[in-house]
């Protein structure tokens, strides 16, 4: 791991993640998979290489085919239920980190916006 380095954990404290440096982009996804996720209307998420994220703990993984024929896998807290990563096999090499869990949220910066099409209109976000 590098130097900068940032930590967090799910609601619970069952799992634990580090991240090293900034990431490589920030993300709010609106597609309804991140609806459903996040339980909101979107989905903020920070961009790491894979080599750069640590996680302590067993999360348990759920995998699915999303629209576009992308193989997905959430990882989320067995316990608690938190949202901890989400992978997809168009950036195999690139952690999404649910940037909720992170003691430093200014990691988040400039999102790009995706899926806005799915933007319910009551989340201002995406407007």
């Amino acid at each position: 791991m590098e130097h900068d380095l940032c930590a967090g954990q799910c609601l619970c404290g069952y799992i634990k993640i580090v991240v090293s440096g900034p990431p490589a982009f920030s993300v709010l996804c609106f597609c309804q998979d991140c609806q459903r996720i996040s339980g909101g209307g979107h989905l903020p998420q920070a961009a790491f290489d894979n080599l750069c994220v640590e996680i302590d703990g067993m999360p348990k993984t759920f995998r699915w085919k999303s629209k576009s024929g992308n193989d997905l896998q959430l990882s989320y807290c067995p316990d608690c239920g938190s949202p901890v990563q989400k992978t997809t096999s168009k950036m195999p090499d690139t952690v999404f980190v649910s940037v909720g869990l992170l003691n430093d949220q200014t990691l988040f910066q400039s999102p790009h916006l995706a899926f806005v099409e799915g933007c319910q209109d009551w989340d201002a976000q995406g407007r």
